[in-house]
């Protein structure tokens, strides 16, 4: 018998060939370990493992929580300002000034998974913890409360000492009719303004596009009002538009203090969808004059006219500069298209600037005709 004969064993042997490894038991056994006989893909494994490592670094990750709570805490009282606990206590729902209603549609939970209804737990508690930071906090409710996510904020939330309202009914048996506007990025309305007797609606839908659109088929169904967040108008960002229940409500928040949607967007989105606002872009000024009805010049008025994207922060000091009069004769082009004609002192009386979309070069004319320098 030779070598290769001897790596095999008939089956009346009962012994185990020498070619069977080791390590393919090794990692049976740890994809049976923590399920019984129930073998786990690679990716249940790595979820698996990523819990393991979340569990033993929790503990660490909230004493230093409570440290930098603490902290924060500190630096209140030594600047003098109320704590954000105090704060919350006085600013309820019922002395607030704000009218303004948003329910989240909880009549979708037979429609995620277990996980998904986790998430939809934690994006509400985001939202009232948002609406107890505020001043004037909105009118928040909670719509079809009742079963799968009743069920898991029984279990772990103290939701029943809440400053919010809870509603087994769906949104459309509480509400009046003509007073819904359900929220939906398919909607072909935008919205402009909160009112104060309407109730925005946000579907508690986690479901990562497998559902795409149903929330606005729904509402046309029952012939609701809907609407979708100015997005378009105010911002650019990278990646997919979709938001998150809780960054829908904050936006919603932060309008009803600022009335300016751009700001809204600015401070609820997270910096990873690289938000720009589209006030900041770039664009052309027409220093100490302005164009008139009928295309003429008035003098001592200015203009901004937007025209294009990612103005950066040092074209702007640059214009700033030249607006205020403090750029010299040195000042030098910023791009192979730039080009500046600037050669007097007086800077100050500038017609326009232009901006070059592809090295953000400044084109500077002043309203005396100067040659080149």
């Amino acid at each position: 018998m030779d070598s290769n004969d001897q790596a095999f064993v008939s089956e009346e042997d009962g012994e185990q060939s020498p070619g069977c490894s080791d390590s393919a038991e090794l990692q049976e056994q740890s994809q049976t370990a923590a399920f019984g006989d129930v073998k786990l893909t690679k990716k249940q494994q790595r979820r698996l493992e990523k819990k393991e490592r979340n569990a033993e670094m929790r503990p660490i990750w909230r004493a230093k929580s409570r440290e930098n709570r603490k902290k924060r805490k500190a630096e209140a009282r030594e600047r003098g300002e109320e704590l954000p606990h105090k704060i919350s206590k006085k600013n309820t729902m019922a002395n607030s000034s704000c009218s303004v209603k948003v329910v989240i549609d909880c009549s979708f939970d037979h429609l995620m998974n277990e996980r998904e209804i986790i998430s939809l737990e934690n994006q509400i508690q985001r939202c009232y913890s948002t609406n107890r930071r505020m001043d004037q906090p909105l009118q928040l409710y909670v719509g079809s409360f009742n079963g799968k996510i009743k069920e898991r904020m029984e279990a772990k939330v103290p939701y029943k000492s809440w400053d919010l309202i809870l509603k087994d009914e769906a949104y459309h048996e509480f509400l009046e009719k003509d007073n819904i506007v359900y929220l939906s990025s398919e909607s072909p309305n935008v919205l402009s303004e909160l009112e104060a007797d309407k109730a925005y609606i946000i579907g508690g839908l986690i479901d990562h596009n497998i559902h795409k659109g149903l929330c606005h088929q729904l509402a046309e169904k029952n012939q609701i009002n809907h609407a979708q967040l100015p997005i378009r108008e105010f911002i650019d960002m990278k990646g997919r538009k979709v938001l998150t229940i809780d960054h829908v409500f904050e936006i919603l928040a932060k309008f009803t203090e600022t009335k300016n949607w751009e700001e809204s967007f600015l401070a609820a989105l997270p910096k990873r969808k690289e938000v720009v606002g589209k006030s900041s872009n770039n664009f052309t000024l027409l220093s100490n004059r302005k164009t008139g009805e009928e295309g003429n010049v008035k003098d001592n008025e200015t203009v901004v006219d937007n025209k294009s994207e990612n103005l950066d922060a040092d074209t702007v000091n640059s214009i700033q500069d030249l607006l205020s009069g403090d750029v010299n004769n040195d000042l030098t082009n910023s791009g192979s298209d730039s080009q500046v004609l600037c050669d007097s002192p007086a800077v100050t009386d500038v017609k326009s600037i232009d901006i070059d979309d592809t090295s953000c070069g400044l084109s500077v004319t002043s309203s005396e005709n100067l040659s080149a320098s």
